[in-house]
């Protein structure tokens, strides 16, 4: 039996009632390269997918043609199955802002990666949708080296701006807020 422990952990936390997700892993002989959770969340339910990668990207729950964030379409408008990268197709930290939600209806609701070095995301739109994507925890330098944390934020009332507001307020009260000024 391989000798790993997972300290898995979800709490109500601030005057937001944000849900964190927290994961800490204790390898022996075993070794954990990727963990998947929280499981990915389906978009069925969804209006629209919102994306701080690139400029910014609204996915409609029934876009009729495959997306992938940062992947290659083919002119057939598959996606190149020969670009398999893993920094340009899936990992956070490339991304300006470690941060995806979903609006439905008035509502939404966001998800913070808190820990974006070596976080992924799990990702998949075909044609006609729905969207799927959760993160995906990856190794460091071969080991599980220190936790990762994940916020879920929610809004009875918001949409692509309140989310990218709350992202900024979550960037200034944690001190990594940099002005341009």
């Amino acid at each position: 039996m391989p000798d790993v422990t997972l300290y898995l952990s979800i709490c109500i936390e601030g005057s937001d009632e944000d849900i964190v997700f927290d994961v800490v892993v204790e390898e022996q002989s075993a070794v954990v390269r990727q963990l998947d959770w929280p499981t990915a969340m389906d978009g069925s339910q969804v209006d629209l997918t919102v994306l701080s990668n690139s400029r910014g990207n609204l996915l409609p729950r029934n876009w009729p043609e495959v997306y992938s964030p940062i992947r290659v379409k083919l002119p057939d408008g598959r996606l190149d199955p020969k670009d398999i990268s893993v920094v340009q197709s899936n990992l956070i930290e490339c991304w300006s802002m470690s941060w995806w939600g979903f609006q439905k209806g008035d509502a939404a609701m966001m998800l913070i990666v808190e820990t974006p070095d070596d976080a992924a995301y799990q990702f998949d739109h075909p044609p006609g949708g729905p969207t799927t994507i959760g993160p995906r925890w990856r190794h460091s330098l071969g080991r599980f080296r220190y936790s990762r944390r994940l916020r879920m934020c929610f809004f009875r009332k918001g949409n692509y701006v309140t989310l990218a507001k709350r992202y900024r307020r979550y960037v200034a009260n944690s001190g990594k807020l940099v002005l341009l000024k």
